[in-house]
């Protein structure tokens, strides 16, 4: 048996098996290590595991926070900008990790689209300055890169209900990337003349000199984001030999390797990555 190979991938949802490393393992790779074929029942069940994840650790979290915050009468200043702060923090969160699905980034500090894979899970650049990374220029190297994926993550989102780009710009999106991502994860405070409201402006964004961000708001079409990109990968017209499924399946992996597997045993390990790059 796998070591940790009963650790839970999220809470067990009603209609399906246990969302359990073994499980997601068997339906991703074949008894020689090598990627299956997934049918329409491997579709729905690894789409409904990471769903059931993105819910239980982000969205049921915000939307708890802000129904109860919505339901005062009168709330003091304080309150409404410590939830504003808070409902931001987690959805940076959730965009960084929702970002990985999209790219397949394996894992911080691994990007398959240049590094070599080694079948035997190597040490060799795997996690991170100091843990493989031959110098400080790769390491710098990587964190441009994901900043770029980030990026053109937050380009993709769109406002909710008017479906218009709610980062018109490169350059707007980059604003966001180093005032309210990079500020609230760093120093605890958003930078670049960034404002923070709750529920007091009629967009997700207000541009300018000084642009004021609607968390709640942000959060909603966030929310939106993140049900689209769900709705693609439950499609039965998106092939699960696609791109947008090869970075899923192989982030899935990642998933799993967090989670404990291999542990010290790389004898079961799935070795045939080749099928998962893009």
């Amino acid at each position: 048996m796998r070591p940790y190979g009963d650790t839970r991938l999220a809470a067990k949802q009603r209609g399906f098996s246990a969302f359990t490393v073994d499980e997601c393992l068997s339906r991703l790779c074949a008894t020689n290590g090598k990627p299956r074929t997934l049918d329409e029942d491997d579709r729905i069940w690894l789409v409904a595991l990471v769903k059931a994840r993105f819910y239980q650790r982000f969205i049921t979290p915000i939307e708890l926070l802000t129904a109860q915050e919505n339901q005062k009468q009168t709330a003091d200043e304080e309150s409404v900008m410590r939830v504003g702060f808070t409902v931001l923090a987690i959805s940076c969160l959730m965009i960084e990790s929702l970002a990985c699905f999209r790219c397949g980034q394996w894992t911080t500090g691994w990007t398959p689209a240049n590094q070599p894979v080694d079948p035997a899970w190597g040490k060799n650049k795997a996690d991170g300055l100091g843990k493989g990374w031959r110098s400080a220029s790769d390491f710098t190297r990587n964190n441009r890169l994901y900043r770029g994926r980030y990026i053109d993550f937050l380009r993709r989102m769109q406002s909710d209900p008017s479906g218009k780009s709610l980062f018109p710009s490169r350059k707007q999106a980059t604003r966001f990337y180093s005032g309210i991502r990079c500020g609230i994860m760093h120093q605890a405070e958003t930078s670049g003349k960034w404002r923070s409201d709750f529920l007091k402006t009629e967009t997700e964004i207000k541009w300018g000199h000084c642009p004021t961000i609607d968390a709640q708001r942000f959060f909603i079409s966030l929310k939106k984001s993140f049900d689209d990109y769900m709705s693609r990968l439950a499609d039965t017209s998106c092939s699960m030999n696609s791109s947008l499924w090869k970075a899923f399946r192989y982030k899935i992996l990642g998933l799993c390797k967090a989670a404990g597997w291999p542990g010290k045993d790389t004898s079961d390990m799935p070795h045939d990555f080749g099928f998962y790059r893009r």
